[in-house]
């Protein structure tokens, strides 16, 4: 048994080294691009947005709390703790933090729902995805992504080591993507798994039966369940287990 948690333990921190590293990826692009565009944001001789330092915080918070603590950001930007946490307390900085969380968060869901569908043989062009594309440069420390089912694969393996605002983005432009497109069970699996990501204690429960994102599942599912009732072309097992699907759901409701 105890062998069997060392493996398991093995394998998450291999993952979280694999999801930092894709996400450094990215922090590094998008420092670059900041920095190199830096000079067009002086305004009367001071800086529009954030300093460079401070935009490197911000891009690394997207690791916290499950990859990096705050006195690793902290060490990455070189300042002290200290300050980091004056930083966050600041509204520009804040606004920062959310926007890259959003924008990575959205660029995930984007990737796994656009390659989903190429793959399910539907035109996604006119969708305009901002998604990674398989390319010779794509890769993750020595694990080269060669093809996109271990590319939606390791996505989703890597979500749960982001911030919260980060898993937050990702279900929510999935399911705005997948809605009229994706199957029930699917859909179900997808709210199982971002319920497990998202509550980890009462307080995130309570948050969770709140949000935006529980609310739009609950809506979705149900009308799939409603309108796949209505079909004359179901067999009595499939009538029934749609129905057995929507009455979890609403037990589920009211048991919140």
């Amino acid at each position: 048994m105890a062998r069997k948690i060392d493996t398991i333990k093995d394998r998450l921190v291999a993952r979280g080294k694999e999801a930092r590293d894709f996400a450094s990826e990215w922090i590094l692009q998008k420092q670059e691009q900041y920095e190199e565009s830096e000079g067009s944001m002086v305004v009367k001789g001071k800086l529009a947005g954030l300093s460079p330092q401070k935009h490197y915080a911000a891009l690394f918070m997207i690791l916290h709390p499950s990859i990096f603590a705050l006195k690793d950001i902290a060490g990455i930007v070189e300042t002290s703790v200290g300050v980091l946490r004056v930083w966050r307390t600041q509204e520009a900085f804040q606004r920062v933090m959310n926007e890259v969380s959003v924008e990575f968060g959205g660029k995930l869901a984007e990737t796994v729902a656009g390659h989903t569908l190429k793959l399910a043989g539907m035109d996604i062009s006119h969708l305009n995805l901002n998604m990674w594309e398989i390319t010779d440069s794509l890769s993750i420390s020595d694990i080269k992504i060669d093809d996109v089912e271990t590319l939606i694969h390791s996505i989703f393996v890597y979500v749960p080591f982001y911030s919260k605002t980060v898993k937050m983005r990702f279900f929510s432009r999935l399911v705005e993507l997948l809605k009229d497109r994706a199957p029930l069970n699917f859909m179900t699996s997808l709210m199982i798994l971002s319920e497990a990501m998202l509550v980890k204690d009462e307080k995130s429960k309570r948050e969770w039966g709140k949000s935006t994102l529980y609310i739009d599942f609950v809506k979705i599912m149900s009308s799939i369940c409603i309108d796949l009732l209505s079909q004359d072309h179901l067999t009595g097992e499939e009538r029934i287990n749609v129905a057995k699907t929507l009455t979890a759901l609403i037990n589920y409701i009211l048991h919140r």
